[in-house]
């Protein structure tokens, strides 16, 4: 499960299922935590080594999806404003060749 959250970075964005996973993914970290939490003796003074393990990975888990979705969010924005530019510079050029085209005829 631990390989699974790392998954995430290789789902193509166009896919639609990259959240969907992710998330997948979490939730069966939790269920996998609490299954192992109902066997465990009540009285246990010390958190057992699966414990210790899983918590950094969920957490971890955690962090790449935020730090996925927020990278995200930031290309699309300057995604969005480089071709807003690129759209507004072919505009101004189709304007100016037709302008140059009425004064010359």
């Amino acid at each position: 499960m631990t390989s699974l959250g790392a998954l995430v970075f290789f789902i193509p964005v166009s896919s639609g299922e990259k959240v969907t996973f992710g998330m997948s993914v979490l939730l069966a970290f939790s269920v996998f935590q609490l299954v192992i939490e109902e066997n465990l003796p009540k009285t246990s003074r010390f958190m057992p080594r699966i414990g210790e393990f899983q918590m950094p990975v969920r957490d971890t888990g955690r962090i790449w999806k935020i730090a996925d979705q927020s990278v995200f969010k930031v290309c699309q924005i300057k995604l969005q404003r480089i071709l807003q530019e690129r759209i507004t510079i072919i505009h101004l050029s189709i304007n100016v060749s037709g302008t140059e085209n009425k004064c010359s005829s």
